[in-house]
C-alpha cells in the first residue's frame, strides 16, 4: 500500500504550478461559467468555483500512485469534468494516457469539447451512466478514477447508481467532497477508504478520499 507522502506529498498541498500543460482559457472564464451553472442547476453542479488546480493533480496522482507506475497502462476516467479545468491539471500527471472524463451539463459539455478540439488522448461523455458502455464498445480497461461528483447534493438514487457503477468498473479511486455528511454512506458502499486528507489550498477546502480497490 503506497503511503500518505508518496501518494499526496509532505505537505499534502499537491503541485500547484502548470507544469508542462498551461491552461487553454483564462481562469476568470471558467469561474464565470462555473458559477452560472452552479446557480442554474445547484444539485448537478454541486461547486460555484473550478476545483483548484493543485487538488485536481494531487487527486490524479493519488489514484494513480496506488496502481500505476509511470510506465504502467490504463485509461484515467474523471467523473464530473466541469469545464475541464481540472481535466487540464490531470494531464500534467496522466501524461499520454487516455482520459476519459464525463460532464452531465450541456453548458459545461459544450465548453469541454470546445477546449480539448483536436487532443487525441482525451474523451468528453455526457453522462457517466453510460461510461461502461463506451468503454465495453471500445476494449477500454480503467487503471483509475478521478470523481469531482457532488454526493451530498445528488438524488440519492443517482448516488446509487453511480456507486455501483464505480464498484464494476474497479481500480482505484480518488474522490472529492467538500462536507463530511456522506463519508459513512462512501464507507458503506464503496468499502473503508485507504486515506483521507483535508486539503486546505481549495476554495472552498476540500476532503480528498483515496480508495486503492473500490469493494
Amino acid at each position: 500500500m503506497p503511503s500518505a507522502t508518496r501518494i499526496f506529498g509532505s505537505t499534502a498541498r499537491g503541485d500547484r504550478r502548470y507544469g508542462r500543460h498551461r491552461a487553454r482559457r483564462p481562469y476568470w472564464r471558467d469561474v464565470a461559467d462555473t458559477l452560472k451553472s452552479f446557480l442554474q442547476d445547484f444539485s448537478g453542479v454541486g461547486e460555484f468555483l473550478p476545483t483548484a488546480w493543485g487538488t485536481c493533480e494531487t487527486m490524479a496522482r493519488a489514484a494513480l500512485a496506488t496502481v500505476l507506475n509511470e510506465s504502467g497502462t490504463g485509461a484515467l476516467l474523471e467523473l464530473g469534468g466541469g469545464t475541464g479545468r481540472s481535466t487540464e491539471a490531470m494531464l500534467n500527471v496522466a501524461g499520454s494516457r487516455l482520459v476519459i472524463t464525463c460532464e452531465i451539463n450541456p453548458r459545461l459539455r459544450a465548453i469541454m469539447k470546445e477546449r480539448f478540439r483536436g487532443v487525441s488522448n482525451v474523451v468528453v461523455l455526457a453522462d457517466a451512466l453510460e461510461v461502461e458502455k463506451y468503454l465495453a464498445d471500445n476494449g477500454i480497461e480503467v487503471g483509475a478514477i478521478v470523481s469531482f461528483l457532488p454526493f451530498t447534493s445528488l438524488p440519492s438514487e443517482v448516488s446509487d447508481l453511480l456507486v455501483e457503477m464505480i464498484r464494476r468498473i474497479g481500480g482505484s479511486l480518488a474522490l472529492i467532497q467538500y462536507f463530511r455528511f456522506k463519508e459513512q454512506w462512501l464507507v458503506s458502499n464503496l468499502g473503508q477508504f485507504t486515506h483521507r486528507v483535508r486539503y486546505r489550498w481549495n476554495a472552498p477546502p476540500c476532503n480528498i478520499y483515496i480508495w486503492t480497490a473500490t469493494k
